[in-house]
């Protein structure tokens, strides 16, 4: 069922939800007469649950908003005692208004002549006012005299918050080529996701320590947003590195599976753009993975 349908008809969203046989239809509804109707974003992040509740429910039996010692995850199975929590990547105001600062940034730098690569470094979560009011004229007049004496590998260039990182040198470039953080050219939207895994963790982290469930993060996109299976890949399990003398490709194990404050906790996470197949990235490194098993195994059929 598109998005459309659950906006237009309340009896399709009945049918649809009797269809896939959720086995707490009552919450769900209750779930989406609670929300305004015109608030896209609000009801558009309900649909994104019942998405993820849609695929459970293939494989498992599983309960929506299931109340566990105070906490209601969006979906809870069971059989395998496992937490799932959905989240979509919508954008907001300051989404947009950052996404906005950093195409400028990226647009200017590659005006400026040179061989090299270079990454853009800065805290993604500052307040919206630090983007929108960023002086880019003063930035490019000050960067451009200080790379015109300071192009060599591994020099750095701060400027308010912004850091700039000469990378490689490339001598088929003119111009300077940039890659958000490191040559694997990091999308934005995947490296604000880790915001949204330490926004579930905090929620639910003390709940899996204590009664050892396995916890699973749905995330859910739009084609629009730019977000890849690539560059979830690269966020969870690290950037592939080249080994050119080799011919092999290795991890460089910076991704979020590696770090104990996350892969001692999150056993895999579904992601999935709306509309197509979803991807399941298993974390090998957590034992607690009933379920992410059974999901990987039915989504790589």
């Amino acid at each position: 069922m598109d998005d459309v349908e659950f906006y237009l008809n309340n009896e399709g969203i009945i049918s649809w939800l009797d269809n896939v046989g959720f086995s707490n239809r009552e919450a769900i509804r209750r779930k989406m007469q609670s929300k305004n109707s015109r608030d896209y974003l609000n009801l558009l992040a309900v649909i994104d649950e019942l998405r993820i509740g849609a695929l459970l429910s293939e494989i498992e039996s599983a309960e929506y908003d299931f109340n566990i010692n105070g906490k209601t995850p969006d979906w809870f199975v069971p059989n395998t005692n496992t937490i799932v929590e959905v989240r979509g990547t919508n954008q907001i105001e300051k989404d947009i208004i950052r996404d906005r600062f950093e195409s400028i940034l990226k647009d200017n730098i590659q005006k400026i002549k040179g061989s090299f690569f270079v990454s853009i470094k800065y805290d993604s979560n500052e307040d919206v006012s630090f983007f929108s009011s960023f002086e880019h004229d003063d930035f490019m007049l000050k960067f451009s005299v200080w790379f015109s004496i300071n192009y060599s590998y591994g020099n750095n260039f701060d400027y308010k918050g912004v850091q700039i990182t000469i990378l490689e040198e490339d001598n088929e470039l003119e111009y300077l080529e940039v890659g958000m953080g490191n040559l694997n050219f990091i999308n934005i939207d995947a490296r604000k996701l880790k915001n949204i895994f330490d926004e579930k963790l905090k929620n639910y982290k003390e709940l899996i320590s204590k009664e050892k469930k396995e916890f699973i993060i749905a995330i859910v996109s739009d084609v629009r947003n730019g977000l890849r299976g690539i560059d979830m890949q690269n966020l969870l399990y690290g950037s592939s590195v080249f080994n050119q003398i080799r011919s092999t490709k290795y991890s460089s194990m910076d991704g979020l599976y590696y770090n104990i404050e996350y892969g001692a906790y999150i056993s895999g996470v579904i992601f999935m753009i709306r509309g197509q197949k979803p991807t399941f990235y298993k974390n090998y490194l957590n034992k607690n993975n009933e379920l992410s098993s059974i999901l990987e195994k039915y989504l790589t059929q």
